[in-house]
């Protein structure tokens, strides 16, 4: 929720952040990682790379990660590797985290943000291959669409 308050109002990003400070002591650890990513998004928007400095840290926290399930694991991956398609950051290491997640926890979100990540890169064929293998499992709107329109996109510039 702070999120879309935070996008939506830039002046309140800072405000979002403590809040979800404030929150994060009294998580799980499976929530933590989650929570951390959403702050990460959040200071984004007024300092990119500080941003990315920490969304950096967060993944390579081996302790942190070794606390979660492996399911958590993969979420978390996947938040992380989805925030640098959202940074306009697409870079072999976002690929690298996404493969991880994927490897680690196969589901469709997690495999369409393997799809996006390499249609971003260029890599349209795999895109579109993984990004199909995630429809089949995806029954959300407005998920779905989204994911059908993104693959048609890519499948237009293989033309």
């Amino acid at each position: 929720e702070y999120i879309r308050y935070a996008e939506k109002y830039g002046i309140f990003a800072k405000v979002a952040i403590q809040k979800i400070e404030k929150k994060l002591n009294s998580q799980k650890p499976e929530m933590k990682g989650r929570m951390k990513v959403q702050q990460i998004r959040i200071l984004s928007h007024i300092e990119p790379k500080k941003a990315m400095a920490k969304l950096m840290a967060l993944y390579n926290d081996q302790t942190y990660m070794n606390l979660l399930t492996t399911k958590e694991k993969g979420r978390v991956l996947n938040s992380i590797a989805w925030t640098f398609v959202e940074m306009k950051k697409v870079d072999e290491t976002a690929l690298k985290i996404a493969r991880e997640s994927v490897a680690i926890n196969k589901t469709p979100y997690n495999l369409d943000t393997l799809a996006t990540i390499l249609a971003n890169l260029g890599q349209y064929k795999e895109a579109i291959i993984l990004g199909k293998e995630a429809l089949k499992d995806i029954k959300q709107e407005p998920f779905l669409t989204e994911s059908r329109d993104k693959i048609e996109n890519w499948e237009q510039k293989l033309k």
